[in-house]
């Protein structure tokens, strides 16, 4: 009885000891009905595209988790762009107002800005989902999803 008894708490030791919570919080956020400064707060730093999803193909799937696809967002209302080390965005965001799909009806800030061949871009910051950064083209009815992690 007493060897039994031994087995059973080691078991249950067994069983529970390696249970640890991650100290790291998860974060999930709505952004596109949030104010301005909140949008700008909370995508602030840099972020690594890892894949896009949707467009005319809804469930097609383009992986960049093999390039070094980087966005960043600065204090100061910037964005610089980088593949794989070349600069090829670094300019001003201008934010504006408007009615886009994929909001469920509500307004919300749109990103515009030019690269440095001057094409147009325009996104809206929708969440923070699982520490997951996702955009999506704002005047699109076949959106695409862009999906980032924060870089370290």
């Amino acid at each position: 009885l007493l060897v039994v008894k031994f087995c059973f708490v080691l078991i249950y030791i067994s069983c529970f000891s390696n249970c640890k919570k991650s100290n790291v919080p998860s974060v999930n956020i709505v952004l596109y009905n949030e104010s301005l400064s909140v949008i700008r707060k909370n995508i602030q730093g840099e972020w690594k595209l890892e894949y896009e999803k949707g467009g005319i193909c809804s469930t097609c799937i383009n992986d960049f988790s093999n390039v070094s696809y980087l966005w960043e967002f600065s204090i100061n209302n910037k964005i610089k762009r980088t593949y794989n080390g070349s600069i090829y965005t670094d300019t001003i965001i201008q934010w504006a107002r408007d009615l886009v799909f994929y909001t469920n009806g509500d307004s919300t800030y749109i990103m515009n800005f030019y690269d440095k061949r001057g094409y147009p871009y325009n996104y809206v910051v929708d969440r923070i989902y699982n520490d997951t950064l996702i955009l999506h083209d704002a005047y699109s009815v076949d959106a695409v999803y862009y999906h980032f992690t924060k870089s370290n």
